[in-house]
C-alpha cells in the first residue's frame, strides 16, 4: 500500500487597510495634553523640593541644631551602654563639639553664634564646657542655642531625664 502526502495550499487573503482604521498598526505616542500635564508636575515638583535644596543660613541653622541634637542622644545613650557618665564637649569660641571617647571635634557649619548653658562645675573655660550625661539618663542638664540674624535654634536638654529637644524662635 502506498501513501501519498497530500498538500493542500491556502489561499492568501491579502487585504490592505489603512493605518487609522487598524489598531495594530497606529503609531505609539502621547498626546498634548498628556505632555503638558507631565511638564506641569514636573514644574509643581521642583518648585516644592528645591527651595529645600538650597543651602540657606536657616537650613545651614536648623542642619547644626539637629546634628547637635543627634550627638547629644548619642552621649545619652553611650553612657547608659557604658554604665558611667559620659560628657559632650561644647566650644562656643570654636563653634564645635567633641563627642566622648572620640578625640576629633566636630565643626558647625555657617555663620552663626553658639551660646552653651550648663552646670557650673561642667565649665572648662569661657567658651566650652560639658553637657553631662549618667549611667541612668539623667544629664546636667542645659542649653545650647545656635543662632544668625533671623533665626535662633535652642537645643534643650532635660536634667531629669535627659531628654534632648528642638525649639526654634525668630529674633
Amino acid at each position: 500500500m502506498m501513501f501519498r502526502a497530500r498538500t493542500q495550499t491556502l489561499p492568501s487573503r491579502h487585504t490592505e487597510m489603512s493605518s487609522a482604521s487598524s489598531p495594530h498598526l497606529q503609531q505609539g505616542g502621547f498626546t498634548l495634553i498628556e505632555t503638558l500635564m507631565v511638564i506641569a508636575l514636573v514644574a509643581l515638583l521642583a518648585a516644592v523640593i528645591a527651595p529645600n535644596m538650597i543651602p540657606t543660613p536657616n537650613n545651614q541653622l536648623r542642619a547644626n541644631a539637629s546634628e547637635l541634637k543627634s550627638a547629644l542622644r548619642e552621649t545619652r545613650l553611650h553612657a547608659m551602654r557604658m554604665r558611667k557618665s559620659a560628657a559632650l564637649l561644647v566650644d562656643t569660641a570654636n563653634k564645635s563639639y567633641q563627642l566622648p571617647n572620640k578625640t576629633q571635634t566636630q565643626a558647625l557649619s555657617g555663620e552663626l553664634k553658639v551660646q552653651l548653658t550648663t552646670a557650673q562645675k561642667e565649665l572648662v573655660d569661657d567658651d566650652s564646657g560639658y553637657i553631662r550625661f549618667y549611667p541612668d539618663g539623667s544629664s546636667t542638664g542645659g542649653r545650647i542655642t545656635l543662632s544668625n540674624d533671623d533665626l535662633i535654634q535652642h537645643v534643650d536638654i532635660a536634667w531629669l531625664t535627659g531628654r534632648v529637644r528642638l525649639l526654634e524662635n525668630t529674633p
